[in-house]
């Protein structure tokens, strides 16, 4: 990776994507998907980033060396299909180094125990829960909230 960040720079400029990141030594990876490519690959190569991270994939490419590293594309697409073709990587190769295993969500997140501090005793403010108790989704947003938790389901159905 180190070698053709130039390259990756000016290949992804404006382009929106699903990409894998695999260490070459463990054979593990991380699949990740960005509107802006060029963007959210620059992120994996600031260290001052990385070191600010709990993702595996960042405390790996700190422990290991971006040159430990290679990165592929595995799909260019328009930004509406990114979480769909995600999930089907994510479904389909099962990477080791993503944590949360549904595209777009946080479950199965762990915060870390700063940030549980941090939160500790925090409120909304009446006006946000006004907002959120308000809330409309459309009739497609709320059939996608429905597939992705009846994939969480029979996840969990199968590990059992």
């Amino acid at each position: 990776m180190e070698l053709q960040k130039k390259l990756i720079y000016s290949e992804n400029q404006g382009k929106s994507g699903i990409y894998r990141i695999t260490n070459k030594i463990n054979k593990k990876f991380y699949i990740g998907s960005a509107i802006d490519l060029k963007k959210r690959l620059t992120l994996y190569f600031n260290n001052y980033k990385l070191k600010k991270s709990n993702m595996i994939i960042s405390k790996s490419l700190l422990k290991y060396g971006h040159s430990n590293f290679s990165l592929d594309i595995l799909e260019y697409c328009v930004p509406d299909k990114l979480l769909l073709r995600e999930q089907y990587y994510l479904d389909l190769l099962n990477p080791t180094y993503n944590i949360l295993k549904i595209a777009g969500s946080l479950l199965g997140y762990k915060h870390s125990i700063e940030v549980k501090e941090k939160m500790k005793g925090r409120k909304h403010s009446l006006e946000t829960i006004d907002k959120m108790k308000n809330r409309k989704f459309s009739e497609e947003t709320l059939n996608k909230m429905r597939e992705r938790t009846h994939s969480v389901e029979v996840r969990e159905k199968l590990k059992n």
